[in-house]
């Protein structure tokens, strides 16, 4: 058994391996028994996925702003760099693949010291190319707990988390 803090874990589809996001913000590989499977890479990440139609792993780079893809035996094989173009921070917390693994969805966070915390989810293709995006304000919001999708793709749903309130859930359609 694995004995180490991790802030994400998910079993690939056929149940041979194990991926983790560490608290350190690494990504690990596992096999079924628990044992390392060695990952060439040496960044920290703040989210990751894997898609069970394409058995890449994406994650993404908090440092740089970049995604970077995995294929289940550790090799990195490709890399998407962003540059958000505002005068605002914008940190990404959660990276999800749609459903048929054409498609990521990035739940962002927008910092403005003039402004109430807002929040970005964006629908982008595989290339870096917006297909779809959503904004919100929470002034009252902390962050990002999550995204889900539904298995058909047809919905997203994001919940807030709110240190005063209730946590907040907002849901929408993209309409591919």
């Amino acid at each position: 058994s694995l004995t180490k803090s991790f802030n994400q874990v998910r079993w690939n589809k056929d149940g041979q391996r194990i991926i983790t996001l560490n608290q350190s913000g690494y990504i690990e590989l596992w096999d079924k028994n628990g044992n390392p499977v060695e990952i060439q890479n040496s960044t920290t990440y703040s989210s990751y996925d894997y898609s069970d139609s394409t058995n890449l792993i994406v994650a993404f780079a908090k440092e740089n702003q970049r995604v970077d893809f995995f294929d289940l035996n550790g090799q990195k094989i490709d890399s998407l760099k962003f540059s958000f173009n505002n005068r605002n921070k914008e940190l990404t917390q959660h990276i999800k693949f749609y459903p048929s693994g054409k498609y990521l969805f990035l739940g962002n966070v927008i910092l403005d010291e003039e402004l109430p915390t807002s929040y970005n989810l964006s629908l982008i293709d595989l290339k870096g190319h917006v297909i779809f995006s959503k904004s919100f304000k929470k002034a009252n919001s902390s962050g990002l707990a999550d995204i889900f999708i539904s298995t058909s793709g047809s919905s997203i749903a994001a919940i807030l988390i709110s240190p005063w309130l209730n946590d907040q859930l907002n849901s929408w359609n993209p309409n591919l």
